[in-house]
């Protein structure tokens, strides 16, 4: 039987839009943003570092109808919770590479099932405490037998 299974999982590239400030105007510089480390990042809404989500526990696809050899991916909006669940999950891009079909939109779809099903150590704001945030992962899926 062949199945999915999420690969290169939780590759966080940058905390979500919504949780970014606003484009600055064509010809302002971005303003410059503090070093804030490994494993942290700089959140606009805090305008403070913060201590991005970690995945937990990862629950792979469920698709039998995975061809061999077919890749799928996406990139998708995550909002974990302040305890490390899962709530909304949105697609932002998919399929990254080569067009859309009928395999690849169900196994998104499985794959947007299992996602609500991770878990994340929370994110921490700059004093230390669990906050919830939006994070975007890029999720890269493989068919094997």
């Amino acid at each position: 039987m062949l199945h999915i299974r999420a690969a290169t999982l939780a590759a966080i590239l940058a905390i979500a839009a919504a949780a970014s400030s606003p484009p600055a105007s064509a010809g302002d510089p971005a303003p410059p943003q503090p070093d804030c480390g490994q494993g942290r990042a700089w959140w606009p809404p805090l305008e403070a570092c913060v201590t991005l989500p970690v995945l937990k526990k990862m629950v792979d696809p469920d698709y039998d109808g995975a061809i061999p050899g077919l890749r799928y991916g996406a990139i998708l909006y995550v909002r974990v919770s302040e305890t490390g669940v899962v709530g909304d999950v949105q697609v932002l891009k998919a399929p990254p590479e080569g067009e859309p079909s009928e395999e690849g939109e169900t196994a998104i779809a499985a794959l947007l099932k299992a996602v609500r099903q991770w878990r994340f150590s929370p994110g921490l704001g700059p004093d230390g405490k669990p906050i919830g945030m939006a994070i975007t992962l890029k999720v890269h899926l493989l068919t094997e037998e």
